[in-house]
């Protein structure tokens, strides 16, 4: 990556996945701070990268310009979250396309294994005061709107240094997991590379399921995937370490942290179709039900007068449906697909942007920086993947 400076590079990777800013101001700021970063980390090439993700931004703005002047006030704030997408989906893909000039599929899973660990101190150090004050200098208001609702039963749900906490970290984490679970099937069996890419890769999976236990997703994506990629299938067995690794994580953490092991285990205790988990049993029977009519263009609405939401229902497409109708999420889903196949090829982009639909039933998902990027991050790895087979073949 001689062209590209590796540490503005890097940081405007972290800084954006995670939705970081300073001050506790809004996260906006960071995707803004990453996309200027971005620009100053390469120093070649910069038609060639930034060209095609830039109309993608504009697209996006002229939407949320029309989603203002059709609705009026009450979809201004959402006009704004409409902007930030854009932002998140230039970046993405501006990074992956740097990726793919630049760097190879080593560089890739380094920095996801370099991510899982950061994440894991920063767990480790949530007693730590001083810790505490540099990681709430780069959240956002949000993490005060989350203590004021949960308080600390569920600390451990937002101990990350990011501005994406709970479920929206699991479901981030997805397209890093398989990164890294991929990375441990191409290394040598036993080698110090694979003993790394198994402890990274257990600790990322921890975090995650202590953050959100939709993290379990993983299991069924990869198993998709695989069907994809048939052959692959039989280096499957170097995962098994990885369980070992979760297991030995979460039973350290629920035995020296104050963690609920109720909500850690739930999955694992089967008490109806929930799988003992209270939050399908609430996404299933009372988030699913609409209390509005679907509409072309929606009713212009996210959130009433007194801030809370509209649409009282963790689904993406309904709070989406809700401000711009079906035609909002279908430019979110064709656009979205535009930009991955922009990437990558066809079958493996249509896997991606499956992963990103299935990602919006939890929680509005096209506006979860982390799953974006990594999406975008796992096209770029496939392609410097498949660019070493051709190259040995």
């Amino acid at each position: 990556m001689k062209s590209v400076n590796k540490f503005n590079f890097y940081l405007a990777i972290f800084i954006g996945m995670f939705d970081l800013t300073i001050f506790s101001t809004g996260n906006s700021l960071g995707q803004a701070l990453t996309t200027v970063l971005l620009l100053f980390s390469i120093l070649s090439d910069i038609n060639k990268v930034f060209l095609k993700p830039f109309f993608f931004v504009i697209s996006y703005i002229v939407l949320a310009l029309l989603v203002s002047l059709f609705h009026g006030e009450t979809s201004y704030h959402y006009s704004f979250i409409i902007v930030k997408t854009g932002l998140i989906l230039f970046n993405a893909m501006v990074i992956s396309q740097i990726l793919i000039l630049y760097a190879d599929k080593k560089q890739i899973s380094n920095f996801v294994n370099f991510i899982f660990l950061i994440q894991t101190i920063s767990l480790l150090l949530y007693s730590n005061e001083l810790f505490q004050m540099m990681r709430g200098f780069f959240l956002s208001a949000r993490s005060e709107h989350l203590y004021e609702n949960f308080g600390d039963s569920y600390w451990y749900r937002d101990a990350t240094i990011s501005n994406q906490g709970y479920s929206g970290y699991a479901l981030g984490a997805l397209p890093l997991v398989i990164i890294a679970v991929h990375n441990i099937m191409k290394s040598k069996f036993f080698s110090i590379r694979y003993f790394v890419a198994v402890v990274c890769c257990g600790l990322g999976v921890s975090i995650a399921m202590l953050n959100g236990r939709s993290v379990f997703l993983f299991i069924p994506l990869y198993m998709i995937y695989l069907m994809l990629r048939p052959k692959e299938i039989c280096l499957t067995y170097k995962i098994i370490p990885v369980i070992l690794i979760i297991v030995s994580a979460i039973i350290i953490a629920l035995t020296n942290f104050d963690i609920s092991s109720n909500f850690v285990l739930a999955f694992f205790e089967q008490k109806g179709k929930s799988y003992g988990i209270d939050s399908v049993d609430d996404l299933m029977y009372n988030h699913t039900i609409l209390h509005f009519d679907i509409t072309l263009f929606g009713l212009g609405k996210y959130l009433l007068s007194d801030g809370s939401a509209f649409v009282r229902s963790d689904i993406g497409y309904y709070r989406q449906m809700g401000v711009g109708g079906i035609s909002l999420v279908l430019f979110y889903i064709f656009s979205i697909w535009l930009a991955v196949r922009y990437v990558i090829y066809r079958d493996l982009s249509l896997f991606i942007l499956f992963i990103i639909l299935l990602a919006n039933f939890k929680q509005e998902a096209f506006n979860n920086a982390m799953l974006m990027y990594g999406a975008f991050l796992l096209a770029a790895y496939w392609v410097a993947r498949d660019k070493i087979e051709i190259t040995k073949k």
